[in-house]
């Protein structure tokens, strides 16, 4: 697995990291704090600002029933974003954006977002 921050996501799915959905949402988990058994409280998908893309389609279909998870109370936090955010590509707007990703809080306020590949 790699360390979970990506500065470099091109055009193409090998360029989002090696790390499959399951591999980027367990490091997720761990920098907010967090752990599976243990994720905090349920955010619905119903909160997902996303357009619901082809990979939003085969996460939804694959087992990510909610849209992240957080802890009341605290910072910790994690949100999936599977089709990254494909309206604010290139220029001033961060390499990140075009992969599948988590943002990841942990209860420090501290953020770091864990890349994956489509379709995993």
């Amino acid at each position: 697995m790699n360390s979970g921050k990506s500065d470099d996501c091109g055009d193409d799915d090998d360029d989002c990291g090696p790390d499959t959905r399951f591999q980027a949402y367990i490091m997720a988990l761990a920098w907010a704090g967090l752990s599976i058994g243990d994720e905090g409280d349920p955010v619905p998908w119903k909160m997902y600002n996303g357009r619901g893309g082809k990979n939003y389609a085969y996460v939804r279909q694959n087992g990510g029933n909610n849209y992240g998870y957080s802890r009341s109370g605290a910072l910790s936090k994690v949100y999936n974003h599977p089709d990254g955010h494909p309206h604010q590509v290139g220029g001033q707007h961060p390499s990140h954006h075009n992969c599948p990703h988590f943002h990841s809080t942990n209860a420090n306020g501290e953020e770091r977002m864990f890349n994956y590949k489509r379709g995993t």
